[in-house]
């Protein structure tokens, strides 16, 4: 993700980059399921 280079380092864009991914795989399990 290129928006995580942009948030400074802290537990702040680590939450943000686990909140990303699970958002990433929870529409990529719906697409799956949705098919």
């Amino acid at each position: 993700m290129t928006i995580g280079a942009v948030l400074p380092n802290g537990p702040g864009r680590r939450t943000f980059e686990v909140t990303v991914s699970a958002l990433a795989a929870t529409q990529f399990a719906l697409h799956l399921a949705l098919e």
